[in-house]
């Protein structure tokens, strides 16, 4: 029996079928559990290697080290002790402002996603590490409100012109300004966390509404290779914004969003690595259970209302999915460079996704009665009084920014820019060189609004729309 020590079995390629013969099954099964077992595993030789760890530069340490830590340990060091991983605390999962204490986060859904990333490494021979800290790090450009929150902001830039040189929102375009921009290592004046270009790339990459069974790394080996991807990519975004909202078919403003989408969903990025596809697989494989149990706790849904067969495979209860998935994740996914379910489980996930959680989604997403036990949970304020505080938000932040002499006590100045020394993060938005001071301040402010949590998004709005003429205290 080959065991987790043995490279030769690390190495070997098993067949791409959905079909794998119960003794096949087994075999693998007990291997993984033999690695499971021990301290030490031997890597794949699809796992990233901790010697291929390059950062964006020359790294220095604040103090006098006299051990050096693992590149991908002490990024996540780095994201971990930020603001902006504190306040996932405070941002909405799937449920915003739930009068449940119980309901998901995206902080306890980040550390879900990092422990299933790190399971179906450890299982499968990658690195660990690297998993866990991209898993930890992938959300942490997320917006209050959640994906509904992207599409408020967008609006908001669509309105105000600055769509074509800024791009749509997208949380993980954003997680990668966070951490090479918005967020510093204490003491230290360059901005940003200067991570690897491995977890870099991880966030950018991540996608857990892609519905994809299985899916392969698009490698990179050199510095600039990854530097030339994710450049690749951002444009592309900004271009297909800029091209939605010029849709010459597209009439009115609601016209231009649903052209924006279209346009976006023709660009992708895969990640570059093993370990980063094992956590856009382990997004959703987190989510969808912790959902299901969301919305039985709030009342909108009923077990008996997932698919009989769904039901008979994997389980109706968070503990029986995620072990089920894991399990089809790792056999189907063994000693090959991919990571893909079976068909079987692929589709039904895929199935239960659209048909059975986003209908009730819209029920506890962005400001509902989270309290209430009735299935006809209604939206508590409609999209335009959100629409209107978004864009309240943005325009008394543009002005702070641009007559900041008069605004020196708002919370953007006082207390988001002092920190920050100006010509480094603002020579930091490469994307935006020779677009105009107005884009590089409506970028600032993206990056304060991007930064709030559920309940801070509601005092400021609030305090704005009844006191437009004073500066917020």
């Amino acid at each position: 029996m080959a065991n987790n020590s043995n490279p030769k079995s690390m190495a070997k390629e098993m067949p791409p079928s959905d079909s794998i013969p119960e003794g096949e099954r087994s075999e693998i099964l007990r291997e993984i559990s033999a690695r499971n077992q021990t301290d030490v595993v031997e890597l794949s030789k699809f796992a990233a290697r901790v010697e291929e760890a390059t950062r964006q530069n020359p790294d220095t340490d604040r103090y006098r080290l006299e051990y050096h830590r693992h590149a991908w340990e002490r990024d996540e060091d780095r994201g971990r002790w930020t603001r902006s991983h504190r306040r996932l605390d405070g941002k909405t999962q799937m449920c915003t402002a739930p009068k449940n204490d119980h309901v998901m986060n995206r902080l306890t859904h980040v550390g879900q996603v990092a422990s299933v990333a790190e399971r179906v490494a450890r299982g499968l021979g990658l690195n660990e590490k690297l998993a866990r800290a991209i898993g930890l790090h992938h959300d942490i450009g997320h917006i209050p409100l959640g994906h509904y929150g992207e599409l408020l902001l967008t609006r908001t830039l669509l309105d105000r012109g600055f769509l074509p040189q800024l791009g749509a929102f997208k949380h993980n375009i954003h997680g990668l300004h966070v951490v090479d921009r918005v967020e510093r290592r204490n003491g230290m004046k360059a901005p940003g966390l200067n991570l690897t270009h491995q977890v870099r790339d991880g966030i950018l990459a991540h996608d857990g509404e892609k519905n994809v069974r299985t899916i392969s790394p698009d490698r990179q080996s050199t510095p600039e290779e990854y530097e030339a991807k994710i450049r690749a990519y951002i444009m592309d975004i900004i271009r297909a914004s800029a091209e939605g909202a010029a849709d010459p078919n597209a009439k009115t403003p609601e016209e231009q969003m649903e052209a924006i989408k279209d346009r976006l969903q023709g660009v992708s990025i895969t990640p570059s690595t093993l370990e980063g596809c094992v956590v856009l697989m382990s997004d959703s494989l987190a989510y969808i259970p912790s959902d299901i149990e969301d919305l039985v706790r709030l009342g909108v849904m009923d077990p008996k209302e997932l698919p009989s067969e769904f039901r008979r495979r994997l389980g109706s209860d968070s503990g029986h999915i995620v072990n089920a998935l894991v399990t089809d994740l790792l056999v189907h996914s063994y000693g090959k460079d991919q990571i893909g379910y079976s068909k079987e489980v692929g589709d039904m996930l895929l199935y239960v996704k659209s048909e059975v959680l986003y209908p009730r989604y819209f029920r506890v997403n962005s400001w509902v009665q989270g309290s209430a036990k009735d299935a006809r949970i209604k939206i508590a304020w409609d999209e335009a009084k959100l629409q209107e505080r978004m864009d309240a938000v943005f325009d008394y932040c543009m002005t702070a920014v641009q007559a900041s002499h008069r605004f020196a006590k708002t919370p953007i100045i006082a207390n988001f820019l002092e920190d920050k020394d100006d010509q480094p993060y603002y020579g930091a938005m490469w994307y935006l060189e020779g677009a105009g001071q107005d884009a590089i301040d409506a970028q600032t402010v993206v990056d304060y609004i991007a930064g709030f949590t559920d309940r801070y998004f509601v005092e400021q709005s609030e305090m704005i729309l009844s006191h437009p003429s004073i500066a917020v205290p």
